[in-house]
């Protein structure tokens, strides 16, 4: 996130950091990554609700 700040942006949600990691720095992995890890986190926050 703080990659994005430096670099002028404001993201608010996943979908658009996601965009940002693919477009801006071109790294699909770590995109990848990051909504693979968003989603595992997702599950384990429904699980402790």
């Amino acid at each position: 996130m703080i990659t994005a700040l430096r670099k002028g942006y404001k993201i608010y949600n996943h979908v658009c950091y996601t965009a940002f990691l693919k477009e801006i720095l071109h790294n699909e992995t770590l995109a990848e990554e990051f909504n693979e890890l968003r989603l595992v986190r997702n599950d384990v926050l429904k699980i402790t609700e």
